[in-house]
């Protein structure tokens, strides 16, 4: 089974060669804070936290999208017309991360504490009210993971909820307040794609 990989500053892209099957993965480095007043952090609190974190990007992200490949390369031949399958995934690491992730254990039912993606710093800031969909229907945390993998206002692809934003409107967007994908979502990620196998161009060929 063969496989193609590039690992930038804030993912690794593996594409295996024989299936088309093609994986994103984050590297994330957790730092646990705790709010005034709140217990510090358990090895099983943290372990929860993740696996949530886990399951909800995957959810939301993975077997959502499938791309197509054109070129002269011998995989753009092979693969040519078929729907290669993406799938999504954090890993928890205690060191060389892609991404800093602060986790503040906030009390139950806080709705003022801020998450956001520092792209530039590769710091995501989250808290243990993020999985409470009232607060957006596709999760918090799926709306983070989505700017971390290049949806943001430092390239002009930021937020969608903001009324400056051309896709205000589209609600149902993950990168708005939703919970589903649209092709501008990948927009960053094939730009690294392009670069991994000579002569061969990915684009988004479904969602659903």
């Amino acid at each position: 089974m063969g496989h193609v990989t590039r690992e930038t500053s804030r993912s690794v892209i593996d594409v295996n060669t024989t299936s088309g099957q093609v994986l994103f993965r984050q590297r994330w480095e957790y730092v646990w804070i705790v709010a005034p007043g709140q217990p510090q952090w358990t090895y099983r609190e943290k372990a929860h936290f993740h696996r949530r974190a886990d399951m909800m990007v995957w959810n939301i992200w993975s077997n959502r999208a499938t791309f197509h490949v054109t070129g002269t390369s011998e995989f753009a031949r092979r693969f040519a017309g078929k729907e290669l399958p993406a799938n999504f995934d954090i890993q928890w690491v205690l060191s060389n991360g892609h991404w800093t992730v602060r986790v503040t254990k906030v009390p139950p039912g806080t709705m003022s504490h801020p998450t956001r993606v520092e792209w530039n710093q590769r710091v995501i800031y989250l808290c243990t009210e993020d999985f409470e969909t009232t607060r957006h229907s596709g999760g918090i945390i799926a709306h983070e993971f989505g700017h971390s993998m290049g949806n943001t206002g430092v390239l002009n692809r930021g937020d969608e909820y903001r009324k400056t934003s051309p896709h205000h409107s589209d609600t149902a967007s993950v990168i708005n307040v939703g919970r589903e994908l649209r092709t501008r979502h990948f927009r960053t990620m094939i730009e690294e794609m392009n670069q991994m196998i000579a002569q061969t161009r990915w684009t988004v060929a479904t969602l659903r």
